[in-house]
């Protein structure tokens, strides 16, 4: 049965080969309001998320 992390395996695989790895994503930026919570822009999180499902080809 396939999971969310599925996609995330071979990025831990390739940890513990000693492959540098990035966050690919948006910044998130604490909320005015309250600081312990965190606002991310949704436009900008729309567009990570065609990145993403590019990248995983689906």
């Amino acid at each position: 049965m396939a999971g969310a992390f599925d996609a995330v395996s071979p990025v831990l695989s390739g940890i513990r080969r000693g492959v540098d790895t990035v966050r690919l994503g948006p910044q998130a930026v604490p909320y005015e309001d309250d600081p312990r919570r965190d606002v991310v822009d949704l436009v900008r999180l729309a567009a990570y998320s065609r990145l993403y499902r590019r990248l995983i080809g689906s």
